[in-house]
């Protein structure tokens, strides 16, 4: 091989002038001309790789050490800030502490399937970090994965796995504003609460809840530690998620335990992708009561809801109950029961929502704050006579799909009127359409609309019927 070599090179350089060939000498060499210069300068390269990339693997349990907690924490801090340090496959016992992860850094694991952190959680203080590849195990400590005693942002979660008694993964703006946490491919089991947001920017992500006895998922607002400290829930994302044997599946509120200077809120969160399975109160949105415990409570404005389906709930009265909410969105939904809308949901639009059975979608509205009714967004309305009142009862738009409109007029007082329809672009029998009921009273009506004479027409009405 080395005649070949010399007979080819010797051939190469027949005939060239000297001068090109030691050129073409330096240009190999790159800028460095001295070999020694350029190999010390690959082995300060290497030396910061070897610097960057860190393992628990060289930390061993010093003599009269019981468990693995003080060998991650001498890890961590031979970790330089923006490295990562490296899990290999076992099974950890932090010794019921937590880890305090302080400077930005990643740590890594070799698969939530090997590498088990025992009897301990995370609890994320510093910015620009991430925790991937492990199943946090400790059911017998409050949270799994926590990221809420520092202002942070820029928190990736991933291909985790959690098991502890409170939460699985808890991010919360108490302590200062935490934003921009993604947690992508994760798994919470066996819990009270799975993944529960109270900051801004969150994003689960591909993630899955089983067996909790409280929520799945939450975009929650709250002061629960002192008056001056609060969590508010915004910009939040849920994207193809599922859970399966809940409580509940979402839930969304916003309450006040010290009636704060400082409101609580929950805005512009979104989902789009939730499969809810097995389930006790699949999805919710606000509430109408305060609860024990708490001096008030807030709407949820400007949410989004998008595909959102709803199997096998555990009871059939709802599967979706919207309450105290402003301007939300709701849309390419399938639900296996009732679509509950309550009179304080304000201004929600409503797409495309598929009723498998029981009630239809049917939307609530005060006689006294009554609107034009949009029917081409509902096709099932529930007026509440809550005062004596000379307002009437209009139908606004054409059908949504070409179905036919009902429209429930019933008294929540002792003795309450309305004005009866707007007949503009309505035909009526006006003496089949009573304007005054008893408590618990009231009347149900069906409507058409005609093309040929582009008004609705009355087709049907009870009589005075008790709910």
């Amino acid at each position: 091989a080395s005649n070949i070599t010399v007979t080819i090179n010797s051939q190469y350089y027949s005939g060239k002038d000297a001068n090109i060939i030691a050129q073409e000498v330096i240009d190999a060499r790159g800028v460095e001309a001295n070999l020694k210069t350029r190999l010390d300068k690959y082995g300060t390269q290497l030396a910061d790789i070897a610097n960057d990339i860190n393992s628990l693997f060289f930390y061993p349990r010093l003599i009269g050490e019981t468990n693995d907690y003080n060998r991650f924490l001498r890890a961590i801090n031979a970790t330089k800030v923006g490295g990562t340090l490296k899990v290999p496959i076992g099974n950890y016992d932090l010794g019921g502490n937590d880890i305090k992860i302080t400077k930005s850094i990643k740590i890594i694991g070799d698969g939530y399937l090997s590498t088990n952190i025992g009897s301990g959680g995370f609890s994320i203080e510093a910015s620009n970090c991430e925790i991937s590849n492990l199943f946090i195990n400790c059911p017998s400590l409050d949270n799994g994965i926590q990221v809420n005693q520092a202002s942070v942002n820029n928190i990736l979660i991933s291909n985790c796995k959690t098991k502890a008694r409170d939460h699985g993964y808890l991010i919360e703006s108490y302590n200062g504003v935490v934003q921009d946490v993604r947690i992508i491919n994760c798994l919470s089991i066996d819990s009270i609460h799975g993944f529960i947001s109270k900051a801004i920017g969150t994003k689960f992500i591909n993630c899955k809840a089983n067996n909790h006895t409280g929520f799945a998922f939450g975009f929650i607002s709250d002061n629960i530690p002192s008056i001056d400290k609060v969590a508010n829930s915004q910009c939040n994302t849920i994207l193809n998620c599922e859970c399966d044997s809940c409580g509940t599946g979402f839930f969304s509120y916003c309450r006040d335990k010290w009636n704060s200077v400082c409101t609580p809120r929950v805005s512009n969160n979104s989902v789009d992708g939730l499969v809810i399975s097995n389930t006790q109160n699949p999805f919710a949105v606000g509430e109408e009561t305060t609860p024990q415990d708490y001096l008030s409570i807030y709407r949820i404005d400007f949410m989004t809801i998008n595909n959102v389906k709803v199997i096998n709930p555990k009871q059939s009265v709802w599967a979706m109950s919207l309450r105290n909410n402003y301007r939300c969105i709701v849309d390419n939904c399938i639900l296996p029961c009732a679509f509950e809308q309550k009179a304080t949901s304000q201004e929600t639009l409503v797409g495309n929502v598929i009723i498998e059975t029981g009630r239809p979608h049917t939307l609530p509205q005060n006689i006294s704050t009554i609107k034009p009714l949009d029917t081409s967004i509902n096709t099932s309305f529930d007026i509440l006579l809550d005062s004596v009142s000379t307002n009437k009862i209009k139908l606004s738009q054409l059908p949504k799909n070409g179905n036919a409109v009902t429209v429930i007029v019933r008294s929540t007082g002792s003795s309450n009127t309305y004005g009866g329809f707007d007949t503009t672009n309505i035909i009526t029998n006006d003496a089949s359409i009573p304007t005054q009921f008893a408590f618990n009273h009231g009347q149900i009506l069906q409507f058409v609309w005609s093309v040929s004479i582009k008004k609705w027409v009355l087709i049907s009405a009870s009589a005075d019927i008790a709910f």
